[in-house]
């Protein structure tokens, strides 16, 4: 867009009439016409004068490729798509950091709970046969206590 119809999107935008801001700036209908329509040339002094009646910055008015009324929505909708997923993420951190909390929590009770039988074998106690009976029913519980962890919470 060039400046002309910058000046004249956001004065649309504004919801200010063609006379009024004619008005406002101390020049006839047909003078602010010629301007808005770049028929004159938009002093940097005007340009000012403009930016202050219609409360946006100069820069705003100067910008070529504005596309003053999409242009801020799309970028709006860009970053609330952004931090849609950011919290989706943040979600998925906080759930996966739950169950590696829970699961070290468990892990030592599940280890004392195997640690003790293990501790009381002897090679004076059990045959090599019973001592691998018993190793295997440990590991069977632990099997069992990991299939209880992995289950998926209600």
């Amino acid at each position: 867009m060039e400046l002309s119809e910058n000046i004249k999107a956001v004065r649309e935008r504004k919801r200010v009439s063609q006379t009024k801001l004619a008005e406002l700036l101390n020049m006839s209908k047909q003078t602010y016409w010629a301007m808005e329509t770049g028929k004159t040339e938009i002093t940097v002094r005007r340009l000012f004068e403009i930016a202050e009646i219609l409360e946006v910055s100069p820069l705003e008015l100067l910008m070529i490729d504005n596309q003053l009324n999409t242009g801020y929505e799309e970028k709006i909708k860009r970053l609330e798509s952004e931090i849609e997923e950011l919290k989706t993420e943040n979600k998925q951190t906080r759930e996966a950091l739950s169950n590696a909390l829970t699961l070290a929590n468990i892990i030592p009770a599940i280890l004392n709970s195997l640690g003790s039988p293990i501790k009381m074998f002897n090679e004076n106690t059990f045959s090599d046969e019973m001592k691998k009976e018993e190793y295997k029913n440990h590991l069977k519980k632990l099997e069992e206590s990991m299939e209880q962890y992995n289950k998926p919470s209600k």
